[in-house]
C-alpha cells in the first residue's frame, strides 16, 4: 500500500472517530460549558465555564479524572476549576496557538494539585498537562488541539506527558497550524457538518498514528515491556494491532453511519487528507 493510500486511511479513521465523539460525548459537553447553544451553534461567549461535575465528567471520558485527586472532599478538583474559570488563564485562551500554549504550559505548572500524603507524611505534587489541555478545549476549542501522550509521540518521537513535552509539541506543531486548521474547518463545513469538528479531526489522526508508533519487547525472562518504536514507518503504524483494531471498529461504524450520512464521513476524509498530509506533523522515517 502506497504512503499516499496509507495517509488516507489514517484520515478516515480520524474523521470517523472525531464524529463518533462529537455525537456521543463532545457536542453534549460544549453545549454545558456554553460554547455551543440550545441549536448546536457556536455561542456568543468568547469562553465557556465549568463546574466541578462537568470538569469530572469530560475528565472521565478523556480519561484523565484518575489524574486529579478526589479525597478531602474533592478539594483539588474545586481548586482546578475555580483557576480554569479565573481571569488569569481566561485572558490567553483566545490568543493564537503559540501563545495559548505557553500561557497553558506556565498555568500548569503553576496549578499543581496535591496528592494524598505518602507513608512518610509528605504531600506530593502532580502537574496536570495533558488532563488542562483538554480541560480547556471545553472552554474555547478555536484554534486548539489537545496534548497526550500518542500525540506528543506522533509529532516528537519519545516519550513524556509532562510539560516540556506539551511546550515542544505545540512549538512543532504550530509551524503549519494555522493553514491545516483552516483547511480542516473549511472541509468540514464544506461536508455540512459543524466547521469545529475540524479540531478534532487534527487530535485523532495524531493520536492514531502516536498509537501505532509502539512495539512490545519479551525480554530474557519472558516479560513483555511496550517501548516506543520512534523510527516506524507509516505501514507500521497503520498496522500495528492496537490500531488494526481501532480501525476495524472505526469501519464499522462508518457503515452504520453510512446509511444516516451516505458518503459524507469517506467524503470528508478524502478532502482532509491532503491537509494532514501536508501539515508534515508525522512522518515515514523510510522515506526521510
Amino acid at each position: 500500500m502506497s504512503d499516499g493510500r496509507i495517509q488516507d486511511d489514517f484520515a478516515l479513521l480520524a474523521v470517523v472517530d472525531a464524529y463518533k465523539w462529537w455525537i456521543s460525548a463532545d457536542f453534549g459537553f460544549l453545549q454545558e460549558t456554553g460554547i455551543l447553544n440550545s441549536s448546536g451553534k457556536r455561542s456568543t461567549l468568547e469562553t465557556g465555564s465549568l463546574n466541578e461535575d462537568i470538569m469530572r465528567r469530560i475528565a472521565r471520558a478523556y480519561s484523565v479524572s484518575r489524574n486529579i485527586p478526589s479525597h478531602d472532599g474533592d478539594t483539588q478538583a474545586t481548586l482546578i476549576v475555580d483557576a480554569l474559570n479565573g481571569p488569569d488563564l481566561r485572558a490567553h485562551l483566545c490568543k493564537p496557538l503559540p501563545c495559548r500554549a505557553k500561557a497553558l504550559v506556565d498555568f500548569t505548572r503553576e496549578n499543581r494539585v496535591a496528592l494524598l500524603p505518602d507513608e512518610k507524611g509528605r504531600v506530593l505534587e502532580r502537574e496536570l498537562a495533558s488532563a488542562l489541555s483538554k480541560l480547556t478545549w471545553f472552554l474555547r476549542l478555536e484554534e486548539w488541539t489537545i496534548f497526550d501522550k500518542f500525540v506528543g509521540v506522533a509529532v516528537l518521537r519519545k516519550t513524556s506527558v509532562g510539560t516540556q513535552q506539551m511546550q515542544s509539541f505545540y512549538q512543532k506543531i504550530a509551524v503549519t497550524w494555522d493553514q491545516t486548521q483552516s483547511a480542516l474547518c473549511d472541509a468540514v463545513e464544506d461536508h455540512g457538518f459543524n466547521p469545529l469538528l475540524g479540531y478534532r479531526i487534527a487530535d485523532k489522526y495524531l493520536f492514531c498514528h502516536g498509537v501505532g508508533m509502539f512495539k512490545t519487547h519479551a525480554n530474557q525472562t519472558g516479560k513483555s515491556t511496550v517501548r516506543l518504536n520512534a523510527a516506524s514507518t507509516l505501514a507500521e503504524r497503520l498496522s500495528h494491532p492496537s490500531v488494526h483494531n481501532i480501525r476495524m471498529s472505526l469501519l464499522a461504524s462508518e457503515q452504520v453511519l453510512s446509511v444516516h450520512l451516505g458518503d459524507k464521513l469517506k467524503s470528508l476524509a478524502r478532502a482532509v487528507a491532503p491537509a494532514l498530509s501536508q501539515a508534515g506533523w508525522t512522518k515515514d522515517m523510510a522515506s526521510q
